[in-house]
């Protein structure tokens, strides 16, 4: 059974919630609406689930998650290179109102409930994001090298810190490594599909383009498998110490493993 088909009725009601509040008629002629990752929401709704909250709670709380995540992930999509035609610079313009309309959601859901201490949550998980994702990109004006642990904190600052937040720590090391692994595979097959240079490639080759042009794609796929494996070794450890509170992530896990061998094969296979 696919771990879509475990959602129930209250984690879908709050993707009802999510698209409802981010349509709007102006920006979906310009813009696609923000895509959720569903993985993200289902482990927010399992942890909150396993502490009890309440059903109103664990709503708004993957609520605003999900819109923190809508603008961060918006925002990373603009477009600075050069102004272009009337056309894309109103994409342009329109893309940064659109992440910054979305910022302004879980604001204001929060804002509307009184919940001061989860609005501090997610300033600082946007902050912590942020600051990491600098590191990335303008490693070379740093007097260090970032490493893995930035890429975790821009996967999983935000489910960290809800997590420490709502009594779950315990579970913070699984639920990093789970999206370390699933987002190196997004990003090797986002280089193998379309040449798409992301947060791991430039973590590890200090985003410069032309250093990435002198390498072959074969030397490139094979640094993303060392991280992989070495990632998918440490969560396998991760899980054999899953009481049963960790389920879903187990389930996936084994899913997106499979897509992974499957796909080593026929690359063997092709040679």
């Amino acid at each position: 059974m696919r771990a879509f088909d475990n959602y129930n009725k209250e984690l879908n009601r709050v993707f009802d919630s999510f698209y409802t509040r981010v349509s709007h008629p102006y920006i979906k002629k310009f813009l696609e609406d923000p895509v959720v990752d569903t993985d993200q929401a289902a482990v927010l709704f399992y942890m909150l689930k396993d502490k009890g909250y309440s059903r109103q709670y664990i709503h708004d709380c993957i609520l605003t998650a999900l819109f923190v995540q809508a603008a961060l992930d918006t925002h990373e999509t603009v477009n600075v290179h050069g102004l272009g035609t009337e056309t894309l610079k109103t994409k342009r313009q329109l893309t940064v109102l659109a992440g910054d309309y979305y910022s302004s959601l879980y604001y204001y859901v929060l804002s509307q409930l009184g919940d001061v201490p989860l609005i501090r949550v997610m300033a600082k998980s946007i902050q912590d994001i942020n600051e990491s994702k600098m590191s990335i990109y303008k490693q070379h004006k740093k007097k260090y090298k970032p490493g893995i642990r930035e890429l975790k904190n821009v996967y999983t600052s935000l489910l960290k810190n809800i997590a420490e937040f709502t009594g779950s720590a315990d579970r913070v090391a699984l639920i990093e490594e789970f999206f370390l692994f699933k987002s190196l595979l997004a990003e090797r097959d986002l280089f193998l599909d379309h040449g798409y240079c992301g947060k791991a490639l430039n973590l590890f080759y200090g985003s410069s383009e032309i250093k990435l042009n002198s390498l072959n794609e074969k030397f490139i796929i094979d640094q993303f498998n060392i991280y992989i494996e070495a990632s998918m070794i440490e969560l396998e450890k991760l899980l054999r110490h899953n009481n049963g509170s960790a389920d879903y992530i187990q389930l996936r896990f084994d899913e997106l493993l499979q897509k992974y061998r499957l796909k080593e094969q026929c690359a063997v296979e092709e040679g």
